[in-house]
């Protein structure tokens, strides 16, 4: 494990160490998380700007706001869900329901979808 010696501000390293007593973690822990969460974001970014580059964004709004237009108030998917939405195509959508209609999909279902719509891009 690296080793740094960090200056900062004291009035920074008395907030920093305020939340980290809040969060009833050592200083050392609360910079760590900060700084992985940082990393990971950057990562995030990073990732979906490739991700994106050369895609028609405003074609990728309409379908992900075409879908989530479909929302109703619902609860966590639950396993079973996850693994429909997962099963399915570039153009997840919810199982038919009995009777030959289509369900709504839940608002776990649409998290589901979008993620994995993200993925297909």
């Amino acid at each position: 494990m690296a080793m740094l010696s960090l200056r900062m501000r004291d009035s920074l390293k008395r907030k920093v160490a305020a939340l980290a007593e809040r969060e009833g973690v050592s200083l050392n822990n609360c910079i760590n998380a900060t700084l992985a969460a940082t990393v990971a974001q950057e990562e995030a970014l990073a990732f979906f700007d490739e991700r994106l580059r050369g895609v028609d964004l405003p074609a990728v709004h309409r379908r992900v706001m075409g879908f989530m237009g479909k929302a109703r108030p619902g609860k966590k998917p639950a396993a079973a869900e996850v693994e429909r939405a997962s099963r399915g195509s570039r153009n997840t959508l919810p199982a038919p329901s009995q009777g030959g209609q289509t369900s709504q999909a839940s608002d776990g279902e649409q998290v589901v979808a979008c993620a994995l719509l993200c993925r297909n891009l």
